[in-house]
Order: structure tokens, then sequence, then C-alpha cells
């Protein structure tokens, strides 16, 4: 199901990796299109999986992360005389990967990179998370959930009241985040998201950071 999607939206499957599938887009020939593509083909897999209605060993429906990021990297044939790889490695290939698992945190099935976000614009809906400092980078990085739905003037009213909680929460404004996390429970009780927001606005206003605190939230996994 995934090695079509990507196929079939200008990708390349590069490798499988336990459960995993490795693609790349830009390369070998070149994409103007590349992020809008990868950003296409991670929606239709997961439509593909939820449609599929396979289920895991407890009949629960199967589950997916992708991770996304858009920028340069080392591609070509890699490796040494006795064998060599066509793929791709650096530190946006990282970034990829660390985005797949970051989908555990939030219960989210897609995200993607602030320069892939740059690359597609308003062409899909989208949600801010947060700048997150993924395990092995200092520097955070704005993340972003790609949802199947209108994008544009038509974002659903709780991605609206996130992204205000969102500012809040940097603005060191935690009661007010509050009350729009709040609101987005009420529409969404299982936003895992909106959740882990809540229980960190909740922490930060029983205990004020100090004036280094800049909002970066940091993950110490993978």
């Amino acid at each position: 199901v995934a090695s079509r999607a990507v196929e079939a939206n200008s990708g390349v499957v590069d490798k499988y990796i336990g459960d995993a599938v490795m693609a790349l887009w830009g390369a070998p020939g070149d994409d103007e299109q590349q992020a809008f593509n990868a950003c296409r083909a991670a929606l239709e897999i997961v439509r593909a999986v939820t449609d599929s209605g396979v289920v895991d060993d407890r009949g629960e429906p199967l589950g997916i992360r992708i991770g996304i990021s858009s920028g340069l990297a080392v591609v070509g044939n890699i490796g040494s005389p006795r064998r060599l790889n066509y793929t791709a490695i650096g530190d946006t290939v990282n970034l990829a990967s660390r985005l797949e698992g970051v989908n555990k945190l939030f219960k989210t099935d897609i995200l993607i990179s602030e320069s892939t976000k740059a690359m597609i614009g308003d062409a899909f809906a989208t949600r801010e998370i947060g700048e997150i400092a993924v395990f092995g980078r200092t520097g955070g990085v704005r993340i972003f959930e790609l949802l199947d739905g209108p994008s544009g003037s038509g974002k659903a009213s709780w991605v609206t009241l996130y992204e205000e909680a969102l500012e809040a929460y940097r603005g060191r404004r935690f009661g007010a985040a509050l009350e729009r996390l709040t609101q987005v429970l009420g529409e969404r009780p299982s936003d895992a998201a909106a959740r882990w927001l809540q229980a960190e606005c909740t922490r930060l206003a029983a205990s004020p950071p100090d004036e280094t605190w800049d909002g970066v939230i940091t993950l110490g996994t993978k």
C-alpha cells in the first residue's frame, strides 16, 4: 500500500526497514512539487491503511506513523567498493525519522517539518504542534500535523483554538492557553497533543519558568 502511494506520487521507495518504508522525492530526478507529492502520498497511505480494516492482535485498528522533512541531503550510491546502496543521508533524513517517532507522543499520523510546511503553503490542512527539539538535536524546529481535510479558510475550529493556545503558551499566558485547550478537548476529547500541552501549561502555571524558558519542547528519546 505504501509503495504504491509513493510511486503514484513521483516518489522513490529507497528501502524497507523492518515494518518501515523509507522513501524520497526530488532524486534521482528533479521534482519542483516534491513536498506536495510527499504529503499527498502520506495522506493516501493513511487513508488506505484505515480503509483496509486491518487490525492488530488485540483487535485494534492498525496504526501508522509518518515523518516528512525537506531540505538538503547527500543522495547517491553510498557505501564501499564491495557494497553500494542508492540512498539519502544527512540531517534532513534524520529529522524525518525523528518526526516519525514523535507521532508516538502526540498520537498523530503524519508530522512534517517547518521546511516542508513552507514548501506546501496552504495546499493541505495542517495544525502546528509546537517547536520541538527532537532527540539528537539541540535547536528547536516547528512541526506541523498534516491533516486530511480542507485547507486555507476551511480550517477547523479546533485547529484554530489549539494554535491560539500554542501562541498563548509561547507568550507565557498559561491561563489563556488552558482556556483554549479546554475548548479543543470539548470538541476532540481524545486529542493527545492538546492533552499534552494542557499538562505542560498546568505545570508551568503552578511553577512559572525563568527568563531562559523559550517554549521549546525537548524530547529525550527517539
